[in-house]
């Protein structure tokens, strides 16, 4: 079966036309119940979880938005995946790249955190010979999760919270994490189109106390521990089955929860090597 390819370029601000296939999806491709995800917007073309990253996925015609939310000191969610400020990712204000891992972005105030730009990689990195045709935008910044809810009127948004249980400090409460994130969707008027995913299930056990239509994905990983990242309970309690654990906690079927991707849709985990 030939298949039409479409190569719009990754970094237009402009979007497919209805006219380039259904619902502006890619021209030739039948996605009809199919959810095609920008993974951090367009990380193997444009800038990770950037504004550029983010624009260029949708000119792709992606269904969802992928991306990973933090925290700053002055309690504004920020869209990174690192707790970190990431040295391979991340410049000063004169252009110098961090000569070292950078301070937490809990411990940064928003103002702070604007000073540093993200719009290459590092050459030579290993994450350059990862992503050899990511193209470089000298100036992008790390964005607000609202500037990122004001993208698109209809684009879906996967949200994963980025906390680390064994590291406390380096992000607020998965309560408060949870909470904010919420506050931003309600101001933006995107609940219906979020979904919230994370490897702390703490952090979704709250959301589904608070806001039980919401969407959630409930992610494991075989590195982690249990314990730990899913708040006590273990695969051993669910005779060593995942899904059945999953499907505990978001009131699902087992047999259709699945074990090798994201669930953006009511229960999901995500399989070994996965913690992108």
């Amino acid at each position: 079966m030939a298949v039409k390819r479409f190569t719009p370029d990754p970094l237009s601000t402009s979007r497919p036309s209805a006219s380039d296939g259904a619902a502006g999806r890619p021209c030739g491709w039948d996605l009809a119940g199919f959810d095609l995800q920008g993974h951090r917007g367009a990380r193997g073309l444009a800038p990770e979880n950037t504004i550029e990253g983010f624009t260029a996925a949708l000119a792709l015609g992606v269904s969802t938005l992928e991306l990973d939310v933090a925290m700053t000191a002055d309690g504004v969610v920020v869209v990174t995946h690192d707790p970190r400020l990431n040295r391979d990712l991340t410049r000063l204000p004169d252009g110098a790249w961090l000569s070292r891992p950078g301070p937490l972005i809990h411990r940064l105030r928003r103002a702070d955190l604007l000073r540093y730009d993200v719009g290459r990689i590092r050459p030579a990195s290993a994450y350059a010979r990862r992503f050899p045709d990511q193209r470089p935008v000298d100036g992008a910044r790390i964005p607000d999760l609202a500037a990122v809810f004001a993208l698109d009127p209809a684009v879906r948004f996967n949200v994963e919270l980025k906390l680390f249980p064994a590291h406390p400090g380096w992000t607020p409460s998965p309560e408060a994490m949870a909470e904010a994130v919420l506050a931003v969707a309600d101001r933006a008027g995107v609940l219906a189109r979020l979904g919230v995913q994370s490897f702390d299930w703490r952090a979704l056990r709250h959301l589904r106390r608070i806001r039980p239509e919401l969407a959630l994905g409930w992610l494991t990983d075989p590195a982690l521990p249990a314990g730990l990242w899913w708040g006590g309970a273990r695969p051993e309690d669910f005779g060593g089955s995942v899904a059945r654990a999953v499907a505990a906690e978001s009131g699902a079927d087992a047999k259709g929860v699945g074990t090798s991707g994201a669930g953006a849709k009511g229960a999901g985990a995500k399989g070994a090597g996965a913690r992108e």
